[in-house]
């Protein structure tokens, strides 16, 4: 048995070795290391955070904190990035932003998950886990000079308008259990066929969900926010929630998908409860994520797409390892 002496000791041995590591996670900006004066970059909930405005001075920006609304504000280069503590939604430029986990204060300083500081100012960073390190690279230097940054070891992919990405879900989703924001990541299926190497992750969020109430079928919608590549560079991405049925892809004889009929000419399509777990897909022109206002005003329209014997409707529930498709939006060009 163990006694309560050496009980205590392995619990402080635990929290040294936890401090340490925290303690080790550096990050450097175009080479040079970031100095973090009091607190440092630790992981919290599974993300590695990091303190904001040390990382974002070191790049040139200037920041500013207002208590009263306990936002963050930096601005570089004429572009405008602001936080909120405790709110998973940030804003660059205006454009909405999901972090996978809100901004938080830890003694003073506001941490936020190194994925937003690599890419919330056009920047491309690298994770190397084991050496715990942060790389964060420009295409311009701190006072707004071009620099030359290395090849990347892997190939440019070029995607097409419509050109659709098939993925496997990582986690399960349902409209009793989610919550809008709620993070998820997916898996890309057939990477031969789409170029993107093995091992890309695609990151997403929930942007409107409703549970079934009134007669009315619950709804899912899903967007699509970064792929994640192997190498640990991430690349935002303009895509749309697609099915993989024949009625909306076409498959050519290399395995290529491409959206037709509904999936390529609606904006957007949301999962709708009707037809069993898996939901039917609709296709819409609104811009706006389809909440509860949104479903009264299209649920005469979207009960014609469905055959009258599939409208009962039910909850949706994805289950790990669910196949969708992710139709792109606009040629893209991403150099991993």
């Amino acid at each position: 048995m163990t006694s309560s002496a050496n009980k205590g000791g392995l619990c402080l041995a635990t929290l040294l070795t936890a401090a340490m590591s925290a303690a080790q996670i550096q990050v450097n900006f175009n080479g040079d290391a970031v100095s973090f004066p009091d607190v440092q970059p630790q992981t919290i909930n599974g993300q590695v955070m990091v303190p904001v405005r040390s990382v974002f001075e070191k790049m040139g920006a200037t920041v500013n904190w207002d208590e009263s609304a306990q936002t963050v504000t930096a601005d570089m280069n004429g572009k405008t990035v602001t936080l909120r503590i405790g709110d998973s939604e940030a804003t660059v430029d205006g454009q909405m932003r999901y972090l996978p986990l809100p901004p938080q204060v830890v003694n003073d300083r506001t941490l936020v998950p190194m994925k937003f500081l690599g890419d919330a100012l056009g920047n491309e960073f690298t994770w190397n886990g084991d050496s715990q390190m942060l790389a964060i690279t420009s295409g311009m230097n701190e006072v707004g000079a071009t620099i030359t940054t290395p090849a990347q070891a892997l190939h440019a992919v070029a995607l097409a308008r419509n050109d659709v990405i098939p993925v496997t879900i990582d986690m399960s989703l349902s409209t009793t259990e989610n919550h809008v924001g709620d993070t998820f990541t997916a898996t890309v299926m057939n990477d031969e066929t789409t170029g993107l190497p093995s091992g890309t992750k695609l990151e997403g969020h929930v942007a409107a969900i409703q549970p079934m109430q009134n007669g009315q079928p619950a709804v899912l919608d899903l967007a699509f926010d970064r792929l994640d590549f192997p190498n640990g560079t991430s690349k935002p991405i303009d895509a749309a929630l697609v099915s993989l049925d024949s009625q909306n892809v076409t498959k050519d004889q290399y395995g290529k998908y491409t959206a037709q009929n509904d999936a390529a000419t609606y904006q957007r399509m949301v999962i709708v409860g009707y037809g069993g777990s898996g939901g039917q897909l609709v296709g819409t022109n609104d811009n706006r994520p389809m909440d509860s206002v949104a479903l009264n005003d299209r649920i005469e329209d979207i009960q014609s797409h469905v055959p009258p014997e599939m409208q009962q409707p039910v909850e949706l529930f994805l289950a790990t390892g669910t196949q969708i498709g992710v139709r792109i939006n606009a040629d893209t060009s991403l150099s991993p």
